[in-house]
């Protein structure tokens, strides 16, 4: 059975949607996924210079070439049944030719059986495919600018997610409060969905290195973009509350680039006279991210938006204590191996923080229960789960092809 995997444009600077994308690149390119009984050819968004080529043992398609390509055959095929037709005065061209999609005519150029969607790419497509869904903020948080802001942008997204989850074969979640979010915000049958947890980000996997400046004695640290929904407001007024109500002044690393709110931020730091407390290292190398979860006191991670994010998981792996707030996702994603806090209230994370500062009893038992976490984790192959997913599609399809 051939698979083609789809995966969406994205940089390094784009936070979590490059380490997941990224992550699984590295697991398909390993040895394990290469024996895999399917057969994986990529599918990406390039610049439309090479249709195919073999890198890493793979066929890669840039589907921007294939659309040139299958554009101007399509036209050209069009014309001859439009002179064909009108010799023999007849009206019954084959008119599917102009309307079938990148992906259709991929798959039957290139005997592509179905296709994997790694993240929510909205294309037209009649073969058999698997979606993916990482979560529905503009559902869950219909009021945050990031889903709302432009005139389109919720639109968009829905529009994608209608279509996509209607006619997916299968569609993969991270968890059980993913799947409940699928199931309550869209007509679809709780058996087409999968849950796949997220594998370890292929950072955990890079070797330390000291970043350029000189980090603090005591440092809390939160990977995230400026994004609204990221919360990193909540972070500021817990130091407010830590320095005026326990008289401690820890610093807070913020390790990420700028998706809009990074100004607002900002100026809020000043507001609040934090400015010698709050470092904005922006975008930095995996190799220093890795130093600084290795020597934090621990990863304060604020998001509203789950079901469950990449990096409580990365700080796990490192030792590092996960103050994270309590959203059904993260509590589901991190058991007893984390303390929770309320996104919406300050209070109660700055003093989650303090007893981290100040109370090593505390963190003692969060961090048994992290390792237990580690074990398990550790375990995750998202491309084999994945795969396992396309093993029950691959029956469906045998009822009407060999594959």
């Amino acid at each position: 059975m051939v698979v083609g995997i789809l995966f969406d444009r994205a940089v390094p600077t784009s936070g979590g949607t490059a380490s997941l994308l990224t992550t699984i690149s590295k697991e398909l390119y390993s040895r394990e996924a290469k024996e895999n009984a399917l057969q994986f050819v990529v599918c990406y968004y390039g610049n439309g210079h090479c249709f195919r080529e073999i890198r890493n043992g793979y066929t890669h398609y840039d589907l921007t070439a294939a659309r040139k390509r299958y554009f101007w055959k399509n036209v050209w095929k069009s014309f001859i049944c439009l002179i064909k037709n009108s010799r023999s005065q007849t009206h019954s061209g084959d008119r599917h030719f102009s309307n079938a999609s990148v992906l259709d005519c991929l798959a039957n150029e290139e005997q592509i059986d179905a296709y994997w969607f790694t993240s929510a790419i909205l294309e037209k497509v009649s073969k058999p495919y698997i979606f993916t869904i990482w979560d529905l903020g503009h559902r869950t948080l219909p009021m945050l600018p990031e889903v709302s802001d432009c005139i389109n942008a919720w639109k968009i997204r829905e529009n994608t997610y209608q279509s996509m989850i209607a006619h997916a074969s299968y569609i993969i979640t991270a968890n059980q409060t993913g799947k409940k979010e699928i199931l309550d915000n869209y007509s679809v049958s709780g058996d087409k969905i999968r849950i796949v947890d997220f594998p370890l980000a292929s950072l955990v996997y890079e070797k330390e290195e000291k970043p350029r400046i000189e980090l603090a004695d005591e440092y809390f640290m939160y990977p995230a973009q400026f994004w609204s929904h990221k919360n990193h407001i909540r972070i500021l007024e817990a130091l407010d509350v830590l320095k005026k109500k326990y008289n401690k002044r820890p610093v807070v690393y913020f390790i990420g680039s700028d998706a809009g709110n990074l100004k607002f931020i900002q100026k809020r730091t000043k507001e609040l006279e934090l400015e010698d407390q709050v470092v904005f290292l922006g975008f930095i190398k995996n190799s220093e991210l890795v130093y600084i979860y290795k020597h934090a006191k621990g990863m304060v991670y604020a998001s509203l938006m789950g079901p469950n994010n990449m990096p409580p998981y990365e700080a796990v792996y490192f030792g590092c204590p996960v103050i994270i707030s309590r959203i059904p996702g993260h509590k589901e994603q991190m058991g007893d191996a984390a303390f929770f806090f309320d996104p919406y209230n300050a209070e109660e994370l700055a003093e989650q923080m303090f007893c981290v500062l100040e109370k090593a009893e505390y963190t003692k038992g969060i961090l048994i229960n992290s390792q237990i976490l580690k074990s398990r984790i550790s375990e995750n192959n998202y491309v084999k789960d994945v795969a396992s997913v396309f093993n029950e599609l691959r029956s469906q399809i045998q009822t009407y092809k060999r594959v």
